[in-house]
């Protein structure tokens, strides 16, 4: 499938559902990507630039976009998983160019966060 079809998909999917979208490839095809969803997804959306501190929306509600996840430290991925286990409706849309997969097998990537964020996956 070519990414203008992904993209549309993607499109029509978030029309009707919420899901946490991960976004694995290079930096142009994650600009695409977040430019097609960025008027289809909740406000505020709060966005979260790594490495750095993280940055959490304080609301219940809107859109959390991660951009670089794979550079989430284990003491934030703690940090972020505690917090989208409490009674947010967030969706949350991450972005890396490293497959994360591996992370999660050799430790250095949560697992339960793996696959939290890994609901939908967009991928080169």
């Amino acid at each position: 499938m070519n990414m203008s079809t992904e993209l549309t998909m993607l499109r029509q999917i978030l029309r009707h559902a919420r899901p946490n979208v991960l976004i694995v490839g290079s930096w142009r095809l994650i600009e695409a990507v977040r430019q097609t969803l960025t008027p289809l997804v909740a406000l505020p959306i709060c966005l979260c630039l790594l490495p750095g501190p993280l940055t959490l929306a304080r609301g219940r509600l809107g859109t959390l976009l991660v951009e670089d996840v794979a550079a989430l430290r284990l003491d934030q991925q703690t940090e972020l998983l505690q917090w989208l286990s409490k009674d947010h409706r967030v969706q949350v849309i991450s972005a890396t160019s490293t497959p994360l997969f591996p992370l999660v097998q050799t430790g250095t990537f949560s697992e339960t966060l793996y696959y939290r964020l890994n609901v939908l996956t967009i991928h080169e």
